[in-house]
């Protein structure tokens, strides 16, 4: 196998090319892959890449009783590479030294802040203690070949925080998220959605009252809120809309089973527009633009705070928020309360148009796979 450290050198290219000269088996690690987002950064990309070449083989773990993945050192031996998604304890950077010891290469990923976790995350118990937390992902990023991330502020935040030296920050490369789900073109109802988990009731809170205004003053619209919001957006809306019956106005959706029914639910709603409100942290600063891709598929048109660099997309409606002013400076109200104003019977926003046509081919999966594809030629040693 060639030098890795050597090949870092070299430019990441989209290489469109799906070919491996030799079998090569890669080792899938992920904290559980019943969730959703096994789907759209491991067992899925992977899984339509092996479809493609039959010399690619992945090789999964075991699982204890509580579902999580046994990872031991027999199993490292069936494997040419080993890929770990954001499993940065004590025992999963162990086993990457290990799996390093023995001459395998080590791709790690991360596709979130680890390093500002907000207090109501529900994952924020594992991540409080900043140091160890710091301690355990600078092992991780020292021990791994390559390390990807979901966008260019995320990967900023990982050579900040962790003050990377003796080329440690030349291991980051950019997988952006990809579109998962083909365009739905339902007629447009007066409707805007709303997605997330209790971790956001700070970014709901930040635009609450204002949302609460416009919901009173526009009483034939519905709000759809998907997955957990909070009880004060449910209240604040219903509240707002003076609804009467439970349902009628504010429809709230627990997330699915899967991924599948979650966007068959959300498109069947057709909402008109979708909002992204984020509060201005750290920890938003790096998210990934996934609700744009989502919400483009479905046939909403995107609103997000215009602070963040990663959501400046082609289609997306930004609000003035916290510190920064871009575009015309418009607050929250105002530019919700003017996009809703042009509803046109049934029609869908413009900014779909100009979304979709962002999205579909360059960023589908089949397009960002292409750079997980040069990233496993380095791998396998055949760049």
């Amino acid at each position: 196998m060639k030098e890795f450290d050597t090949l870092l050198a070299q430019p990441l290219a989209e290489s469109k090319a799906t070919h491996l000269k030799r079998r090569f088996r890669l080792g899938l690690v992920c904290p559980d892959f019943s969730q959703p987002f096994s789907l759209m950064r491991v067992a899925g990309p992977f899984e339509q890449m092996a479809s493609e070449n039959p010399n690619l083989q992945l090789v999964y773990p075991n699982r204890d009783a509580a579902g999580r993945p046994e990872l031991t050192w027999d199993w490292l031996l069936r494997c040419d590479a080993v890929f770990y998604y954001e499993v940065m304890g004590d025992a999963h950077v162990h086993h990457m030294a290990l799996a390093r010891m023995m001459g395998k290469p080590v791709w790690a990923e991360f596709v979130d802040d680890p390093f500002s976790v907000r207090p109501n995350n529900p994952g924020f118990p594992g991540w409080h203690d900043h140091e160890i937390v710091k301690d355990n992902i600078a092992a991780a990023v020292n021990v791994a070949h390559v390390v990807t991330v979901t966008s260019e502020p995320l990967r900023e935040v990982f050579k900040r925080q962790l003050a990377l030296k003796n080329g440690n920050g030349d291991k980051f490369l950019v997988v952006p998220e990809a579109a998962l789900w083909p365009p739905v073109d339902l007629p447009r109802q007066r409707a805007v959605s709303w997605r997330g988990l209790g971790s956001h009731i700070e970014d709901t809170d930040s635009v609450l009252e204002a949302l609460a205004s416009v919901a009173a003053e526009y009483a034939g619209w519905d709000w759809v809120l998907l997955g957990e919001p909070s009880r004060g957006l449910i209240k604040a809306l219903r509240s707002a809309t003076q609804e009467k019956e439970e349902g009628t106005r504010v429809k709230v959706s627990p997330f699915w089973p899967s991924p599948f029914e979650m966007i068959r639910a959300w498109s069947g709603q057709s909402p008109f527009l979708h909002l992204t409100p984020l509060a201005e942290n750290e920890f938003n600063a790096g998210k990934s633009h996934l609700a744009w891709l989502e919400a483009s598929a479905i046939g909403a048109a995107v609103i997000a705070p215009s602070f963040l660099t990663e959501w400046r997309q082609p289609g997306v409606i930004p609000y003035r928020s916290g510190s920064l002013v871009t575009g015309d400076g418009q607050t929250f109200r105002e530019v919700l309360a003017r996009e809703m104003n042009r509803f046109d019977s049934g029609k869908p926003h413009p900014a779909v148009a100009e979304a979709r046509a962002a999205i579909y081919p360059a960023r589908t999966l089949p397009a960002m796979n292409r750079r997980r594809w040069a990233i496993l030629k380095r791998l396998a040693g055949e760049m």
